[in-house]
């Protein structure tokens, strides 16, 4: 564990919940420095599908680990953990308040929590030389929990799974349930902004439409075609133009997908401890803020 006298602010909340916004607010209030914890937010190529951050309205705040991946840079939660560490203890020890932001929320938890991986990947071959079917076939026999929960095509995750299995001698489920919830850091301010769901899924919709309006369908292909098996392929927004579906239908199926995935962020969020809600009003969002800041932030950043 890492004793740290200032507090570091965790936002969290389901996508389309204003916390990037947030975090540019409560940077014009204090001395901070803003750790994105978004996966897909880290990569140049996607700026449409992520409703990508400028970073350049943060005036009074430094930003990290935006923008800095190329669609084919292969960047494990691993390699987030040990980069997110470090950049955290850095503006720790200049007497700066971190705010992490982002809608991964297992990246988040692995930076705070003292969440050890395998060891490094060794040789899989015997794996790799599988197709996608039989890989997934093998998972589904070692350990059917985490098979039911994956794609075939969701190769990443598929493989890592197998190598859980291979290393640890125990399915993913297993190791998942035996990691330790003591946190790594010490002072920690978790803040969730939690809209009203009608209103919520109202925003998600609105801005997919919007996204398509912007250009999304034109991103998505550029990245298919340039990306092929990448990782950055499997963003929402992205994946769903792989289908050859016409584009209402897909802009309906990225609108299913975003609802999909803002519910099963409220679902991870609900199970971490000493989280702080508040209502998030979509009418008057600086006021819900200003609200926060006076009630939850003041009296520990100031």
């Amino acid at each position: 564990m890492v004793n740290n006298h200032k507090p570091i602010i965790v936002i969290l909340g389901p996508t389309a919940s204003a916390k990037t916004r947030f975090a540019r607010f409560l940077s014009e209030k204090i001395s901070a420095e803003v750790v994105n914890c978004d996966l897909y937010q880290m990569y140049k190529d996607i700026k449409i599908a992520t409703n990508k951050t400028d970073t350049t309205t943060f005036t009074n705040a430094k930003c990290h680990l935006f923008d800095f991946l190329n669609g084919n840079d292969d960047y494990s939660i691993r390699n987030f953990q040990e980069d997110g560490r470090k950049i955290i203890n850095e503006i720790l020890n200049n007497n700066k308040t971190p705010i992490l932001v982002g809608g991964s929320v297992l990246y988040i938890m692995s930076l705070l929590q003292d969440y050890q991986f395998t060891n490094k990947r060794e040789n899989f071959d015997k794996y790799l030389n599988m197709s996608k079917q039989e890989r997934w076939d093998l998972l589904n026999k070692l350990d059917p929990i985490e098979a039911i929960k994956l794609h075939p095509n969701n190769e990443r995750r598929v493989l890592r799974a197998l190598e859980i299995f291979e290393k640890e001698k125990m399915s993913k489920t297993e190791f998942n349930s035996r990691q330790s919830k003591e946190m790594f850091f010490k002072n920690i301010l978790f803040i969730t902004l939690n809209p009203n769901r009608d209103e919520l899924i109202q925003v998600i919709n609105n801005r997919v439409v919007e996204q398509f309006n912007n250009g999304l369908k034109e991103e998505a292909i550029y990245i298919l075609s340039k990306y092929i098996d990448s990782q950055v392929t499997s963003a929402i927004g992205i994946k769903e133009w792989k289908l050859g579906l016409n584009d209402s239908e897909t802009i309906k199926l990225i609108q299913k997908h975003t609802r999909n995935y803002a519910k099963h962020q409220l679902t991870f969020i609900r199970k971490i401890s000493n989280n702080n809600y508040f209502e998030l009003d979509f009418n008057n969002i600086e006021n819900t803020f200003k609200n926060i800041y006076e009630k939850c932030i003041k009296k520990y950043c100031c």
